[in-house]
């Protein structure tokens, strides 16, 4: 690699290509995103454990993972591609961008489930450590 190609001198100062090109901006930005993206997993795997009975806990962290990869990385996807061909018409080169803004509703819908599911979380598991110490 040549340094002098991927750095300029100005003002007695080395910058990177990556600066000057804008690409360094997305690349400082993303692990935002990213991080909180995954912040539910953590919550949601451990009250899979509290809530299940002992015997089925690794079936039922088996199950949540199958349904994360076949709907989460197999079907949305998809659809978002769908829905990009079929907005093509009206948004033409712009269609994948609003097919991806639309996606994000699936957030918010996920989001709500997360609040409805959280009034009864106490009450779920008092009734998981009843049937646990009943067994």
């Amino acid at each position: 690699m040549n340094p002098a190609r991927n750095a300029k001198v100005n003002g007695g100062q080395r910058w990177n290509r990556t600066t000057d090109t804008g690409i360094f901006n997305p690349l400082c930005y993303r692990p935002v995103p990213s991080t909180l993206n995954s912040l539910w997993l953590g919550p949601s795997f451990g009250t899979i454990q509290n809530l299940a009975p002992t015997r089925m806990r690794a079936m039922a962290s088996a199950l949540m993972l199958f349904i994360l990869n076949i709907i989460g990385l197999g079907l949305g996807p998809f659809l978002v591609g769908v829905l990009s061909d079929l907005l093509s018409g009206t948004f033409g080169i712009d269609s994948l961008r609003y097919a991806i803004l639309i996606a994000t509703v699936a957030y918010f819908w996920a989001g709500a489930h997360f609040v409805m599911a959280g009034k009864t979380i106490r009450q779920d598991l008092e009734a998981a450590q009843r049937a646990a110490d009943a067994a």
